[in-house]
C-alpha cells in the first residue's frame, strides 16, 4: 500500500461479479492518494490488480456509490488539507478518472453516501471539524454534478453514518460527538433535520461510527468508539454497550454461518496489531471468540469472500512501524481464519501453562496459573481451537508453577501448584470431564525462586512431589500416599537451590534430581536411593540457566540437561548415564528459557524452543527455534517469530498434521493471552519464489522497497542482485531504500537459497524519476494584521507548490502536524491572509510527475505599535585623563520583546573629543587619555527592542 492508508469501502469495481476493496491513503504524494484492489478470487492483492489514484491531498474517509448512473462504481473522499471532496468516476474495469473537487468545510474528516432527499440520486454528506464544525450535504443531480451543500452546525462532530433509523422511510444520520452519539432525524426533504436522541459515554473522541442491524430484529443499530447502542425501531437507542476496550474500527457480517451478525473489530494492544471477533448471539449479545495477529494497525476493514471458497474473509488496511500494508485473513466459515495466529485474552497475569487431556475426548486440552491465584481451564476443540471454561479454581498465593500428576492414579490427569508467596502447593483432583476438586493446599518451605518437580522418588509407585527452598537451601520431598500427600520431609543443600528436575540420571532405576545452584551458577545432582533420600554429588557443572529441560539428546537412552542461557557457562550437557556430565556452550547473543525441545521441521532431529518476554514492560515476546543436530544443538535458527508472546509455553500437534505447534503466553504491561501457534515448516524442499513485488517507477528522494516472500526448508538465505551484481549487505526478504537517487534506477533480482539449492526471482525494473531540487525561498516580516509576500526560485512559474502548517493535538493527545496543499498558488510568490502571528509555510517545485524536499519559510510578524525602549539618563563624574565605564543594561527599559544587544550605538560622542565605545555586553567606556578637559559635556546613545522599536 502507500503511506498511510487511512480508511477503506468496498464494492465492484470491474464489474466481474466479485466484491473489490477501494482504500484512501492520508498523504500528499503523486498519483497515491486512492488504492484499489480487484478481488481475482485468490486472496491476493497484487501486480495490475492493485491500482494507485490521484485525489485531493491528504484524504481522510472514502465512500461508493454510482453518482453519474451509468452502472458503474464511482469513488468520493474528502480531504483535510485542500478542504473538499472529491468524485472519481468509475469506468467499469477497475479504474478511475481525474477527481472533480468540491468545496467543504474547514478540515473534512468523515463522508457518507445517501439519497437524503429521495428524489433517486445519490447524495453526499461531509463532516468537517475545524471552525466551525458542521455537516455538509450535496445533492446529487445523477450525472455526476452536486448542489450548493445544506449546513447543519454540529458541535465537535467528527465521523458519519446515513440510515433510516426511526422506520419512517426518510433516510437520517447519525454523527460521532466528542464521546457521544447523536442521531440526526430527517423528513425526506434533505434539507430539514431534527436532532434526536444522544447516547453517552462512548470512549475515546474522534473515532469512526457506522450502523447495522446487530440484534436481528431490522432495526439499525450503531456503533461507535469502543461500543455499540441498539435500536428500538422508532429511533430510540439503548444506553451503551461496550464492546472492545482496544478497538476504534468495526465491521459487521456473519462469520461463522449461523444466521447472527458478528462483529470485527480492529485492536491495538501496544505491541502488534491484531484484529478480534466477537461471535453475535442474534439478539444484540457479542462474545469475544478471539484475536488474530495481522501485519499493521487497521484504518479501514471490510469483508467479503476474496478465495472464492465460500467463506466470509476480512481485508483491512493500515500500517506498523511506519510500514504500509493491507491484510487479508482468510475465514473457514466457523470465525476463525486459517492464516493468522490465533490469541486468546486470559485472566490477567498468567504465570505458568501445562497440557493434558482433561476431558478425555482425544483433544489436547490447558491449564493456566495467574497471579491473582487462580487455575483457568481451556477445552481444546480441535485444529488449535480453544474454549474456556466457566470456572475459576482458587489456589495459594501466587501460583507461579503448575505440573499434571495422577496422585491416586485413577488415570484421570490431576493438577498441582506451587505457589510463592503462599509458601504452599495446591492440589486438584481431575474428575475426567475437563473439571477439578480441591484436594488439598499443603504448606512448604518456598520462595519466589523455588521450583517444582515429580517422580516416584520411593519406589512405591505413587507420585511424589519435590520442592526447592531456594535460599533456604533445603528441598522439601512430599510422598505420595495414593489418596493425598504426606507431610514434608527436608533434604538440606550446601547452597542455595532454585531449579529441580526428577529423572534416573545414574541408571540405577532410582529417581534422581538435578539442581541448579543459583547463588554460585552450578549444576548439580542429587542422587535418590529409591527410599526417598538424596545425596548431594561433589560434581559441580557451570551454567547460567535459570530452567531446566530434560531429554535424550544423543540417542544413548540416558536423560541429558539442557540449561540454555546466553551468558557464560554451558547450554546443554550430555550425560555418560553414571550421572556425569560433558557440557557444551553455545555462541548465540539471543537470551530466553528453554521451554521446548522437539523435531519441529521434521527432520527426525529435535530442535530448541526459547521463549523469552519481560513481563514488566509491553515486550511483545519472541520465540525462537535453533535447529538441533545429531547429540546437540546448532547457532543455527530455523524459527524465528515476534509478536506472539514467549513467556511460558507447550508443544503439541495442535492440527494433527505431524508438525509440533505451540502454545504460548503473553504476560506484559497491556494484555495477556495465549497464542495458538500453527508450525508450517517444512522438512525438506528446496526454494520457491511464492510472490514478489512488481516493476515501478518513483522520484528521487522517496522511500520505497521490493520485496519478495519464499517457501522452502529453513534456514533461507537472501541475495538481493542488481543488474545481475550481488548487492553487499542485501540479505533479507525486502530491499529497501531510505531515500531513492537516480544512480538506484536498474534490473533488481533475488536469489534464495537452502541447502538444496537456490532459486533467482524475476527481475523486478525500477525507473526513477529525478525530483526537482528544492527551492530558494525568503521570508518576509511585517505587523500583526498585515498581508506578507513570500518569494521562492528556482522554477517557472506554475511549477511551486505552497503548503500551510497547521498544529493540532489527535484523538490520543499527542501533538501533530496537517501540511496542507494551499490550493492555486503555483507561482513563486505567495501573499498570505492577514496574520496575528509567525506562521510557518513550505514551499517545494513539481515537474508534472515529481516534487522536490520541501524549503521552509516563515511569515514573521512583529509589534509595531508597542512602546519604545526607554533610557534612563545617568550622571558621571571622574578625572581628567582618566576612562569611565558603565553598564547600559539596568538604565534601558523594555515594554514589548527583549533588548536588542547589537542595536546599542552613541548618537552623540563627546565634544571634548574622549573616544567612547559600547561592547557586546551593553557596556560604555568613556576614555580620556590625552584629553585635557574639565567641565561639563554630554554622551547620546541609541537602543531598540527585539521587535524593532528605538529610542
Amino acid at each position: 500500500m502507500p503511506s498511510t492508508p487511512q480508511e477503506l469501502a468496498k464494492g465492484d469495481f470491474n464489474n466481474d461479479g466479485r466484491m473489490d476493496f477501494v482504500g484512501v491513503n492520508f498523504n500528499a504524494l503523486a498519483n497515491q492518494q486512492i488504492t484499489i484492489l480487484l478481488n481475482t478470487g485468490t486472496g491476493t492483492f497484487a501486480g495490475a490488480n492493485k491500482r494507485n489514484f490521484a485525489s485531493a491531498t491528504n484524504p481522510t474517509d472514502v465512500a461508493v456509490g454510482d453518482f453519474n448512473k451509468d452502472g458503474n462504481l464511482d469513488v468520493v473522499t474528502c480531504s483535510q488539507s485542500n478542504n473538499n471532496f472529491s468524485l472519481l468516476l468509475g469506468d467499469g474495469a477497475g479504474n478511475l478518472a481525474t477527481p472533480v473537487n468540491f468545496t467543504a468545510g474547514d478540515l473534512p474528516q468523515g463522508i457518507a453516501v445517501g439519497d437524503m432527499n429521495k428524489d433517486g440520486n445519490l447524495d453526499v454528506l461531509v463532516t468537517n471539524r475545524g471552525t466551525p464544525d458542521d455537516v455538509y450535504i450535496y445533492f446529487g443531480n445523477g450525472a455526476g454534478g452536486f448542489s450548493a451543500p445544506t449546513i447543519i452546525t454540529i458541535v465537535n462532530v467528527w465521523d458519519i453514518t446515513v440510515a433510516d433509523f426511526n422506520g419512517d422511510t426518510n433516510p437520517d444520520f447519525a454523527v460521532y460527538v466528542g464521546n457521544t452519539v447523536q442521531v440526526w432525524f430527517g423528513n425526506g426533504t434533505g434539507t430539514t433535520y431534527t436532532l434526536g436522541p444522544t447516547i453517552t459515554s462512548f470512549g475515546i473522541s474522534g473515532n469512526p461510527i457506522a450502523s447495522a442491524d446487530l440484534d436481528g430484529d431490522g432495526d439499525i443499530d450503531i456503533l461507535a468508539s469502543s461500543a455499540y447502542t441498539l435500536n428500538d425501531g422508532s429511533g430510540n437507542f439503548s444506553p451503551r454497550i461496550v464492546v472492545s476496550q482496544t478497538g476504534s474500527k468495526y465491521t459487521v457480517a456473519d462469520l461463522n454461518k449461523d444466521s447472527h451478525p458478528d462483529i470485527i473489530a480492529n485492536d491495538h494492544n501496544q505491541n502488534t496489531p491484531n484484529m478480534r471477533v466477537f461471535l453475535g448471539d442474534g439478539g444484540g449479545t457479542f462474545t469475544l471468540l478471539a484475536k488474530f495477529e495481522i501485519r499493521g494497525y487497521a484504518n479501514g476493514i471490510e469483508v467479503a469472500d476474496v478465495n472464492n471458497d465460500g467463506h466470509l474473509d476480512v481485508v483491512s488496511i493500515g500500517a506498523w512501524g511506519g510500514v504500509p500494508v493491507a491484510d487479508v485473513l482468510l475465514g473457514d466459515g466457523t470465525g476463525y481464519f486459517t492464516n493468522a495466529p490465533v490469541k486468546y485474552p486470559t485472566v490477567t497475569d498468567p504465570r505458568d501453562i501445562v497440557k493434558g487431556d482433561f476431558n478425555e475426548d482425544g483433544e489436547i486440552d490447558f491449564a493456566l496459573t495467574h497471579a491473582s491465584n487462580v487455575i483457568t481451564i481451556y477445552l481444546g476443540q480441535g485444529n488449535g481451537r480453544f474454549a474456556k471454561t466457566a470456572t475459576n479454581y482458587s489456589t495459594g498465593g501466587l501460583p507461579q508453577y503448575i505440573l499434571t500428576i495422577d496422585y491416586n492414579k485413577d488415570n484421570h490427569l490431576d493438577l498441582v501448584t506451587l505457589n510463592w508467596t503462599g509458601s504452599s502447593i495446591t492440589v486438584y483432583t481431575g474428575i475426567g470431564d475437563g473439571t477439578f476438586n480441591l484436594l488439598a493446599t499443603i504448606p512448604v518451605t518456598a520462595l519466589s525462586g523455588s521450583r517444582i518437580t515429580t517422580a516416584d522418588f520411593n519406589n512405591d509407585t505413587f507420585v511424589d512431589i519435590a520442592v526447592s527452598g531456594y535460599t533456604n537451601n533445603i528441598i522439601s520431598i512430599l510422598t505420595g500416599t495414593g489418596s493425598g500427600f504426606n507431610t514434608p520431609t527436608t533434604i538440606t543443600t550446601s547452597q542455595n537451590i532454585s531449579e529441580i528436575k526428577a529423572a534416573d540420571f545414574t541408571g540405577d532405576g532410582n529417581q534422581d534430581i538435578i539442581a541448579d545452584f543459583n547463588n554460585i551458577n552450578r549444576m548439580v545432582l542429587f542422587t535418590g536411593n529409591g527410599s526417598g533420600g538424596f545425596t548431594e554429588s561433589t560434581n559441580q557443572y557451570p551454567h547460567q540457566g535459570s530452567f531446566f529441560l530434560i531429554d535424550d539428546m544423543n540417542g544413548d537412552t540416558h536423560p541429558d540437561v539442557i540449561t540454555f542461557s546466553n551468558s557464560s557457562g554451558d547450554d546443554y550437557f550430555i550425560n555418560d548415564g553414571t550421572g556425569n556430565f560433558t557440557g557444551t556452550a553455545m555462541s548465540v547473543s539471543l537470551g530466553g528459557f528453554p521451554w521446548g525441545y522437539s523435531d519441529m521441521n521434521g527432520d527426525g532431529i529435535k530442535d530448541l524452543i526459547v521463549g523469552s518476554q519481560n513481563s514488566i514492560t509491553s515486550s511483545p515476546g519472541q520465540i525462537v527455534v535453533f535447529r538441533g543436530t545429531v547429540g546437540g544443538i546448532s547457532n543455527s535458527i530455523l524459527i524465528d517469530k515476534d509478536y506472539s508472546g514467549g513467556n511460558r509455553f507447550v508443544l503439541h500437534d495442535l492440527n494433527k498434521d505431524g508438525r509440533m505447534d505451540i502454545l504460548a503466553t503473553s504476560n506484559n504491561l497491556y494484555e495477556d493471552y495465549v497464542g495458538s501457534l500453527i508450525n508450517t515448516t517444512v522438512a525438506a524442499g528446496c526454494p520457491a519464489i511464492t510472490s514478489q513485488s512488481s516493476s515501478a517507477s518513483v522520484c528521487t528522494g522517496q522511500f520505497f522497497s521490493f520485496g519478495i516472500t519464499a517457501s522452502g526448508s529453513a534456514p533461507l538465505a537472501y541475495q538481493w542482485r542488481k543488474d545481475g551484481v550481488d548487492m553487499p549487505g542485501r540479505t533479507t526478504a525486502t530491499l529497501t531504500f531510505l531515500a531513492i537517487t537516480s544512480a538506484d534506477a536498474g534490473t533488481y533480482s533475488c536469489r534464495v537459497s537452502n541447502g538444496c539449492g537456490s532459486i533467482v526471482s524475476n527481475n523486478m525494473v525500477l525507473t526513477v524519476a529525478t525530483s526537482p531540487t528544492a527551492p530558494g525561498a525568503t521570508g518576509a516580516t511585517g505587523c500583526a494584521g498585515t498581508s506578507l509576500t513570500l518569494n521562492a526560485t528556482g522554477a517557472a512559474s506554475g511549477q511551486y507548490r505552497w503548503y500551510a502548517l497547521e498544529e493540532f493535538t489527535d484523538p490520543y493527545g499527542n501533538p501533530s502536524v496537517d501540511i496542507i496543499l494551499i490550493p492555486g498558488q503555483t507561482n513563486s510568490t505567495y501573499t498570505t491572509p492577514p496574520l496575528l502571528e509567525t506562521t510557518n509555510f513550505l514551499v517545494t517545485i513539481s515537474n508534472g510527475t515529481c516534487e522536490s524536499s520541501p524549503t521552509p519559510v516563515a511569515a514573521t510578524i512583529t509589534n509595531c505599535n508597542g512602546t519604545p525602549p526607554v533610557i534612563t539618563t545617568q550622571a558621571l563624574v571622574t578625572q581628567a585623563g582618566q576612562t569611565i565605564t558603565l553598564d547600559l543594561i539596568p538604565l534601558i527599559a523594555v515594554t514589548n520583546g527583549s533588548l536588542d544587544l547589537t542595536s546599542l550605538q552613541i548618537i552623540e560622542h563627546p565634544a571634548s573629543g574622549a573616544i567612547a565605545t559600547i561592547n557586546s555586553s551593553g557596556v560604555l567606556t568613556i576614555d580620556y587619555s590625552g584629553i585635557n578637559f574639565m567641565g561639563t559635556e554630554n554622551i547620546t546613545i541609541g537602543a531598540c527592542d527585539t521587535n524593532g522599536l528605538c529610542a
